[in-house]
């Protein structure tokens, strides 16, 4: 019998999935946050075309995926033109947002080829979800209204 390993390298490595943290602005206030996102949270210091460039080496260097994450990515001033870019050059992208208000142009966004959602949702009982995420928000993110109004729009939820 003979086995063979293949040895994965630094140059032969590349990495997939890249996470993007564009903006510590959220609606919410989850104590569990692991940035300390919330609604003083800035958009940081990185301007449109850092991020862009961050792409471009992303798409240069083998990467497929990039998922959008913050605080509340859909917040940030160039979301929609970001996401634009990166299905422009071939990736593919995943927005990690709290679904507590997402402007028309975001929804735009999400609709197109390429995209798809992920969300969290802590709890069906109120008190708990609003407890979690520091504001009264379980009725604006019910799991079923915000996968039945993704869905309607032609939002595929579901990737992660």
């Amino acid at each position: 019998m003979t086995t063979t390993t293949e040895v994965t390298t630094a140059e032969t490595a590349t990495t997939r999935l890249l996470w993007l943290d564009l903006t510590r602005k959220c609606q919410l206030m989850c104590a569990h946050c692991y940035n300390a996102s919330g609604p003083n949270g800035t958009h940081g210091t990185m301007t449109r075309e850092d991020w862009i460039s961050v792409l471009d080496q992303a798409a240069v260097h083998g990467v497929r995926d990039v998922q959008f994450i913050g605080g509340e990515p859909t917040l940030h001033p160039d979301f929609a033109a970001l996401v634009d870019h990166a299905l422009a050059i071939g990736l593919n992208v995943e927005v990690y947002s709290n679904l507590v208000h997402i402007p028309d142009d975001c929804w735009k966004a999400l609709q197109r080829k390429g995209v798809t959602l992920a969300t969290s949702y802590y709890s069906d009982d109120a008190a708990q979800h609003n407890a979690l995420t520091g504001r009264r928000t379980h009725a604006v993110v019910s799991l079923r209204s915000c996968c039945l109004f993704a869905l309607e729009d032609g939002v595929f939820a579901g990737r992660a």
